[in-house]
């Protein structure tokens, strides 16, 4: 019997992922209702392809894309209700025991049946609705029981859903331990030969990579710093995988390399964090040589060159810190504009143009710049978001988790105001009350909570709430046992903090702040001789070296 969604062929990847749901129903209707998530996330970037021309929101989750178009007017009420039917039963699949309540094998075949319908109705109003398309596809019928599994598209479906699960519950934060046990869980089969030997050299290798990223990851999450990695290894995974010119393996590639890069920058490596992120953008480079779209001669939109030139600028900043030489942020500006060429997705923009701001007030730090750039229409915009953000907050509108990705943008105002001696936003001690009332605990305060924290510690002075002092405090180190620059960089505001009230900073503080370094970055300052600069600008009352840009722990 042909696939019910054959008539989709001219619409991949919906085809194949909807044959795959037809194939693991009896069997394996988990996997099933996995596939028909997918089959949903691949319906949406379609229509937002088709209407807007350009690709969903990589930043957004799938819900906020479903909810997008249809504010837009892109799909209807009914598509919309659709698309969320195969996202929840997906996500009862994929987390079990979940929401919704630990579900049965029977419950599973029952939901992927009635799924398996409403995915090929959403194909029939992708291949009637939108243009291309063409003749009334065939009335689903159901599938019959297969003679037998198919052992290597179920085994690979399987890893694939527990890396969904892990990568899920790594965001999540607060979930990391269940999200370890499911890369042990990955890992396991990985090594498994009774599990590989269906499987080919390519596509064992590639979930291989996939499961080393999460792995990343949830290490760069909890702070963890990890041993540097072979580098020639690293060349020749991208060199080998790179070089089949598949789009989705570029994905994976560019998905590892820059979650290793970030995991670098919080081991204070910054220069092998740049050497990675170059590594990868001269392999994706290498793979347009024979063609017309070339990065750098023209623009080219590509979500994931993008989040590698992004972090790859932000090594660059992290350099200029540490060799004293804005000459790197100069190199950073430019990765910055270039990722923000290869976004199409505004919050992605956005994230760009942010770094690009702290960029520009680090050049006023190291003595290169007097003033901003002339661009001053980017800092009021920055400024008016900032204050939309903050005003949600403190009216209980939303909670800091919902909009992580705008804290980046208050970072910066609060940063600039700062830095060029601008009075305190209004909103400033309205959102310090709410930080102190919604993230204040034992535990020590996560990225970007404490540049939050310590720039409304500078900038209030004693209106601070004296709970975001103490959160600092717990973050710096005291009863956080966390690595990575985060408690260093809390420790640098606390000591700011103490200099600004107290007109001075004692030997026993300064010494106590430069113990708490670790070996690498030591070693680093000291060959360029950063030891007595940073002690000058500890005396000017600023900590420069170690506030610097923000960076992600994805």
């Amino acid at each position: 019997m042909e696939s019910n969604f054959a008539f989709l062929a001219r619409s991949e990847p919906l085809a194949r992922l909807g044959a795959d749901a037809e194939r693991f129903l009896w069997e394996e209707p988990d996997l099933a209702l996995f596939r028909l998530r997918q089959f949903a996330e691949a319906f949406t970037s379609h229509v937002f392809a088709a209407r807007t021309g350009g690709p969903a929101p990589q930043m957004a989750t799938l819900a906020d894309q479903i909810r997008d178009l249809y504010d837009l007017g892109h799909i209807t009420i009914t598509v919309w209700g659709k698309l969320r039917t195969l996202k929840d039963r997906g996500n009862d699949a994929v987390h079990p025991g979940g929401a919704s309540g630990a579900a049965t094998t029977n419950q599973f075949r029952k939901d992927a049946e009635a799924c398996l319908r409403t995915a090929h109705e959403l194909g029939f109003w992708l291949h009637s609705d939108l243009p291309g398309g063409g003749s009334s596809p065939p009335e689903f019928r159901l599938p019959p029981k297969p003679p037998g599994k198919d052992s290597s598209a179920s085994r690979i479906a399987r890893v694939e859903m527990d890396l969904e699960a892990a990568r899920e519950l790594a965001d999540e934060r607060g979930r990391l331990d269940e999200a370890e046990l499911r890369i042990d869980r990955v890992r396991t089969r990985l090594s498994s030969g009774g599990f590989t030997k269906n499987l080919d050299a390519f596509a064992s290798g590639l979930l291989q990579l996939k499961c080393d990223s999460v792995s990343i990851s949830i290490d760069n999450h909890r702070g963890r710093v990890k041993p540097a990695l072979d580098r020639e290894a690293f060349q020749e995974r991208c060199r080998s995988l790179v070089a089949t010119g598949d789009d989705a393996v570029w994905a994976a590639v560019s998905e590892f390399g820059n979650r290793l890069a970030v995991g670098e920058l919080n081991a204070y490596r910054f220069k092998e964090a740049e050497d990675w992120c170059s590594t990868l953008v001269k392999a994706r480079e290498a793979r347009n040589t024979a063609g017309s779209v070339l990065v750098g001669q023209v623009e080219i939109q590509d979500w994931h060159l993008g989040a590698v030139l992004g972090t790859r600028g932000q090594a660059r900043c992290f350099l200029a810190h540490l060799e004293g030489d804005s000459t790197w942020l100069g190199f950073g500006l430019e990765d910055f504009a270039r990722a923000e060429d290869a976004f199409v997705d505004s919050s992605d923009k956005q994230r760009q143009r942010v770094y690009q701001m702290h960029a520009h007030l680090e050049r006023i730090r190291l003595g290169d710049s007097n003033e901003l750039p002339a661009d001053l229409e980017l800092r009021k915009w920055l400024e008016e978001h900032a204050a939309g953000v903050a005003r949600k907050l403190s009216n209980g509108d939303a909670v800091p988790s919902e909009v992580h990705a705008d804290l980046f943008v208050i970072d910066v105002v609060l940063k600039a105001a700062d830095l060029l001696n601008d009075p305190a936003p209004s909103w400033a001690r309205p959102l310090a009350a709410v930080l102190a009332r919604e993230l204040v605990d034992s535990e020590p305060l996560d990225h970007p909570y404490e540049h939050l924290c310590g720039r409304l510690s500078l900038l209030l002075g004693s209106d601070c709430p004296t709970a975001l002092q103490e959160a600092l405090l717990v973050t710096a180190g005291q009863g956080s046992d966390r690595q990575g620059l985060v408690p260093l960089i809390a420790k640098a505001f606390v000591l700011e903090r103490a200099f600004r009230e107290n007109g001075e900073m004692t030997g026993a503080e300064l010494d106590d702040f430069m113990a708490a370094r670790p070996a690498a970055l030591t070693e680093a300052w000291n060959t360029h001789g950063l030891d007595h600069r940073f002690a000058k600008l500890c005396e000017e009352g600023s900590l420069g070296p170690l506030r610097i840009m923000p960076f992600n722990y994805a």
